[in-house]
């Protein structure tokens, strides 16, 4: 049986995220495409991609308040805009993949995922499994789901990877942010941020705990919120985690190849 990798892609490499219009970033996108295809050409694995929504989604999920749920969104139309502006990035990043010859196949979270109180609570994953036992390669994004307390509330793309690592036990789970790993401080803000190249899923919360979100534009929470779903002993001990810099050339080339980039955490 083939090794599976699950590859998540920040909304922030491919879009401009902190943009309160959506801007889809075309150049970089397609460059990632082409080290992604490199790598599962060379090597014989099977490949999930989970893709955050950036300044496609974040906006509207910020304006509509949706992950408040039901009761936040009063004119009944935060949903479908959020969810629209999300299937829009899924359907651009798609076709550039589909242009390259990778054979994605989009699979929304929206049918196959309920929620409760933000958290996944049951996720249909037969669909997955059979797309990737004929060897095509399920593309799944950040979005809005039936939450059974809330009415409905945002599935992080993180969530998602982090849900999926759990029950599917890939050989890696691959983080491409914008930030070059985990650093002690935010170094968006601090010129003094330090990197930490390994860390333990036991110290996190350590580190969780003194981060501050940079762009209040985010649903999601940041490396922040990233953390906070990695923060679980579930992971299998054959997974390794890595989070690593998307926006730089090569990096995602060498996380598929299993090579050391970014922070790398031992599950």
């Amino acid at each position: 049986m083939k090794n599976l990798v699950i590859l998540k892609l920040g909304g922030s490499i491919l879009s401009l995220k902190e943009n309160n219009r959506p801007i889809f970033r075309t150049r970089i996108t397609s460059r990632i495409i082409q080290e992604i295809k490199k790598a599962y050409l060379e090597e014989d694995f099977n490949l999930i991609i989970i893709h955050g929504t950036g300044s496609f989604g974040h906006p509207p999920g910020m304006k509509y308040k949706l992950s408040k749920g039901i009761q936040a969104d009063p004119c009944k139309m935060g949903l479908s805009k959020s969810k629209r502006q999300g299937h829009l990035l899924n359907n651009l990043l798609w076709k550039l993949l589909e242009q390259s010859n990778l054979p994605a196949i989009t699979i929304p979270p929206y049918p196959i995922t309920i929620s409760s109180n933000q958290k996944i609570y049951s996720m249909d994953l037969q669909v997955i499994k059979s797309t990737l036992k004929i060897n095509r390669v399920p593309l799944l994004f950040g979005d809005e789901v039936i939450d059974l307390k809330k009415g409905y509330s945002v599935c992080s793309s993180d969530q998602l990877a982090t849900y999926l690592a759990i029950k599917l036990k890939p050989k890696l789970l691959l983080f491409a942010t914008d930030v070059d790993g985990i650093y002690d401080k935010n170094p968006k803000t601090s010129p003094k941020a330090r990197r930490i190249d390994t860390l333990s899923v036991r110290n996190i919360e350590k580190i969780r705990s003194s981060m501050k979100v940079h762009n209040l534009q985010d649903v999601s929470g940041e490396m922040s919120g990233k953390l906070g779903f990695l923060n679980t002993s579930k992971f299998s001990k054959k997974t390794t985690i890595r989070i690593f810099s998307g926006l730089t050339p090569g990096q995602i080339y060498k996380a598929l190849k299993n090579l050391n980039v970014g922070t790398t955490i031992a599950a």
